[in-house]
């Protein structure tokens, strides 16, 4: 959303990091998974912003509880077979340091430090 986007970029600005930003035009295909579809064109702009910036790593905030839910997605979906049990902390330019982290430790983490998020 707009306002998530102000907030991030807001939040860029207040720690002095570089902030990118894309719109991303994901179309349906019959048959196949919006989301799939959309993750996809999401980790395309990943590459790209990567590349821009001299292979720089692109961090994201998933946490165990999305480790959980991928995990469960697999195993009643059967895609634990061909993709495995969970999410990597690192894919290619992808890291994701919080995958230890429960969404509410994360949460009582950043309440304790007067930090402001979005969900």
């Amino acid at each position: 959303s707009d306002r998530d986007e102000l907030f991030v970029r807001d939040l860029a600005k207040s720690l002095g990091v570089g902030f990118l930003s894309s719109r991303l035009k994901t179309q349906s295909v019959p048959g196949e998974s919006f989301e799939d579809l959309a993750r996809r064109d999401r980790k395309q702009a990943f590459r790209e912003w990567s590349k821009k910036q001299g292979s720089a790593p692109v961090f994201t905030a998933h946490t165990a509880d999305d480790v959980f839910e991928t995990q469960i997605w697999r195993f009643f979906t059967g895609a634990w077979r061909t993709h495995g049990e969970g999410i990597r902390s690192i894919h290619e330019n992808e890291v994701r340091p919080l995958l230890r982290v429960t969404r509410t430790e994360l949460q009582a983490f950043l309440e304790e430090e007067g930090v402001k998020w979005r969900e």
